[in-house]
């Protein structure tokens, strides 16, 4: 071990205890003087390093400068092994300074520690200041150890465009004293590798503070836990600064008044990948906040980890809450808001910029602003999106709306636009101005809806799309309003002259009324209807109509089924108030992807009743057989069916359809007889699920797939048993 005996240059041999300048195979050690590697001494590689200021015969203090003074070439101070620094016991300083671009390299791990036992007022830093930049290629701890004494100043200090590169994983710690300080400012960037851990267990303060267009990275998940201070483990951002954290960003209070705070003000940014965590034991201890134009980009969800459910996220009017994943329904966090009960989820602006989409858990209260740009907001009657008076949604398309019922409160002074959708179809409502706050709309789209029962067409009509419908539910103090429809299929739903289209909407006398054209708006495939005349309180539905027989608005499938016989496949289906319908093409595919036709029926003429059609496919593939029908209006029109998947089995005396199933089993036994039976389910690992009594009627036998305890994706065997046959099926389980 080389030790240093005088404060001076590295390449000074008066520097060094053997009298010769430390080299690459050498290890060192810096207790009680100051030594720089500079301009002068050029490069320097040493084997190991530690600095330290236990030395009783010194009384300076423990100094590493790296700094590029005059040339303006790099200076490089590489340790290939560990670098470790220490303060101990006596009343000097441990410091390494990085400046003017200076470098320092450690291929090892690099320690700090401030002894527990140290009773004095001292420093332990590492300052990197003048686009320095200092590399770990193994872990970094910086581990706050004092207990009696309070220095009250920065442990980790970077400015000025430099930058700390770890490879490893970094960890802090603060287990007494005053206060532990990592300052990141003026343009400075922390890239980490490998997790962050920061954890306060005593002490008054821990504080890591990033300012001033900074960017600190961590590049697995970062964790900030409080476990023993009544003090707190506080994350400021101020000034533009940015924290990108790719995996969980963690908040973890484990007692009372263990404070952990973030804090973005200032048109800050932070981005995470994952999930955001907060873990509290108890109320008020975890708090995130937003302000001053700061944004949360996040593409995980917001979660609270403790079975309490405690922690706040505060948000202020000007910030965004950014959810752009890319998970399959993104669920959108939770809220609890003010008055609630304890701790409280708050938002304002929101961003939603998901392909995949989103999924509410309970209501969500907009009370600022909605930005839909990038996938579905899926809705319920137990989870709805509510807007509240004077709140404003905006970036509805075919690739973002909100797919089920949403709520617009209170007045407003201009037309206000619903973006709903379903099936993958976008088609807002709008209505005219409402000027009661007290009002309350509820809208939704349906793209599939159900039959509309006995009811009248008003002789106005011609026709109506029964194909698609709104619902559009209002209180009394919303008044009446004129209503606009909208649609971005003009071809598929047969609309070639938009000016003679209509609103009607299905009054309380249950006709199906003509609300007439106010207003007409086309453009390709996409267009509106306003009504002429309010639609009374009371009317629920509205659809698209035509006064004209041009537009051949298409008939609606109410089902359509492919079942399984012994030697063929039936197919079946049932349409209701079929207008100007030509014919049905049925169509076969082996992939899903590629049909052929394999039978035409024509269409039984024009009516309000239902209409039921079959076809027996004789000549079915053995295995998966795919089915749809092409359906053509008398103007070469068309649309399709949804596809129906059925596995055949050759020469099988039981069938099952369909398969894959979801979540009803239908069993096809057509050479059973209707006496009772057994039927017994098996995993493929032939553990036996289910055991109970099968009776067929008229050769049918229907069970729910959680009755049989077929509960996960996989496969499974079906055994049907009579007094005089058995028959034995694999079928699949989807999601």
């Amino acid at each position: 071990m080389i030790e240093a005996v005088a404060s001076g240059r590295w390449d000074q041999s008066s520097t060094w205890s053997t009298g010769t300048i430390p080299g690459s195979a050498d290890s060192v050690r810096i207790d009680g003087y100051s030594v720089s590697v500079n301009s002068f001494t050029g490069s320097r590689t040493v084997a190991y390093l530690e600095i330290s200021n236990a030395n009783p015969l010194s009384v300076n203090q423990s100094r590493l400068y790296v700094e590029d003074m005059f040339s303006g070439l790099p200076i490089t101070l590489t340790v290939n092994g560990d670098f470790v620094v220490n303060l101990e016991n006596f009343d000097k300083n441990v410091a390494v300074y990085l400046a003017f671009g200076g470098n320092l390299i450690v291929n090892g791990d690099a320690t700090f520690t401030r002894f527990a036992d140290h009773s004095f007022n001292k420093r332990l830093l590492i300052e990197i200041l003048n686009n320095s930049i200092v590399t770990i290629n193994g872990d970094f701890v910086f581990d706050y150890k004092s207990i009696t004494c309070a220095e009250g100043m920065e442990e980790i200090v970077l400015a000025d465009g430099s930058i700390l590169n770890v490879t490893g994983a970094t960890s802090f710690y603060q287990r007494g004293g005053s206060q532990f300080t990592m300052t990141v400012d003026n343009s400075a960037q922390v890239n980490l590798g490998d997790s962050l851990y920061m954890e306060m267990t005593g002490g008054e303060k821990m504080i890591l503070d990033l300012s001033g267009n900074s960017l600190f990275t961590v590049n697995s998940n970062a964790t900030f836990k409080n476990s023993g201070s009544t003090d707190s483990l506080k994350i400021n951002m101020t000034n533009s600064a940015k924290l990108m954290v790719d995996g969980n960003l963690k908040l973890e209070s484990t007692a009372n008044d263990f404070l952990v705070v973030m804090e973005a003000k200032e048109m800050n940014t932070i981005d995470v990948s994952n999930d955001v965590v907060l873990d509290a034991q108890t109320e008020e201890d975890i708090y995130f906040l937003l302000n001053g134009s700061s944004r949360l980009e996040l593409e995980g969800s917001i979660q609270r980890e403790a079975a309490n459910g405690y922690g706040n996220f505060w948000m202020d009017a000007a910030t965004f809450l950014v959810l752009d994943g890319t998970i399959s329904g993104q669920m959108f966090p939770v809220e609890k808001k003010p008055g609630s009960g304890t701790d409280v989820f708050a938002f304002t602006n929101i961003v939603l910029s998901n392909e995949a989409g989103f999924t509410l858990e309970e209501d969500l209260v907009i009370e600022d602003h909605l930005s839909l740009v990038k996938g579905n907001l899926v809705t319920d009657a137990a989870s709805i999106l509510i807007l509240e008076e004077g709140a404003t949604i905006s970036g509805g398309s075919a690739e973002a709306f909100v797919d089920g019922p949403m709520i617009k409160l209170g007045a407003t002074s201009v037309p206000f636009e619903f973006p709903v959708g379903d099936n993958g179809v976008y088609a807002p409502i709008e209505i005219s101005r409402v000027m009661d706050s007290n009002s309350e709309i509820k809208a939704e789209f349906l793209a599939d809806p159900p039959p509309w029962g006995n009811i009248t067409i008003d002789p106005d009509l011609d026709n109506v799309l029964e194909s698609q419908r709104w619902k559009l539910d209002r209180n009394a103090a919303s008044g009446e309003f004129e209503v606009t429809l909208n649609w971005n299929n003009a071809t598929e739903l047969g609309i070639t002259n938009p000016d003679s289209m209509v609103v009607a909407s299905l009054n309380d006398m249950n006709v199906l009324t003509n609300y007439g054209n106010g207003a007409v708006t086309s453009s390709g495939e996409s267009g509106s209807i306003t009504s002429a005349d309010p639609p009374p309180w009371g009317n629920i539905f509205y659809t698209l109509g035509s006064v004209s027989p041009i537009n051949v608005l298409p008939v609606e499938l109410l089902n359509f089924n492919a079942i399984p016989r012994a030697n063929s496949i039936l197919i079946e289906w049932e349409t209701a108030l079929e207008l100007n319908t030509d014919r049905f093409e049925i169509e076969r595919s082996l992939d899903g992807r590629n049909f052929n036709k394999i039978g035409v029926i024509n269409s039984q003429g024009e009516g309000s009743g239902i209409s039921s059609y079959s076809m027996n496919d004789k000549a079915p593939n053995a295995g998966m057989n795919y089915y749809r029908l092409r359906i053509l209006d008398n103007d070469g029109t068309f649309e399709y069916s949804p596809v129906e998947a059925v596995r055949f089995e050759a020469n099988s005396k039981l069938m099952i359809y369909p398969n894959p199933v979801q979540d009803m089993l239908n069993i096809q036994g057509d050479d059973f007889s209707s006496e009772e039976g057994t039927l017994e389910v098996f995993d493929k690992n032939g553990q036996r699920l289910y055991h109970g009594i099968i009776a067929f009627q008229s050769g049918t036998f229907q069970i729910e797939t959680d009755k049989i305890n077929v509960l996960n994706h996989g496969t499974y065997f079906l055994r049907v048993t009579q007094t005089s046959q058995s028959s034995v099926l694999k079928f699949i389980k989807l999601q």
